[in-house]
């Protein structure tokens, strides 16, 4: 997997065959973000109700991956720099 986009750009994740749009997406819930988490089933000697957490950060934000077509555009304006004119005008 690759991950590229410049500044002003969306990000784009690209797989082998298929291009993914990332974008910054709100919740109206707060995630809140642990170093480890277990669920009771993982700790044994716990109550099944109760189980203590340091929450390391709070976001009301997540990345979003969605599938997209690539953006030709940027190509097109990257390969107009730089014009292929023909044999008799390359170095």
């Amino acid at each position: 997997l690759v991950i590229r986009g410049e500044n002003q750009e969306e990000a784009l994740l690209f797989s082998k065959d298929t291009t993914f749009e990332v974008k910054l997406a709100d919740t109206s819930n707060t995630l809140l973000l642990t170093p480890s988490c277990q669920t009771p089933k993982d700790n044994e000697n716990s109550s099944p109700f109760l189980i203590s957490y340091q929450v390391s950060s709070c976001h009301s934000e997540y990345l979003e991956v969605r599938s997209g077509r690539p953006r030709l555009q940027k190509l097109r304006r990257l390969l107009e720099q730089a014009m292929y004119k023909g044999p008799e005008y390359e170095n």
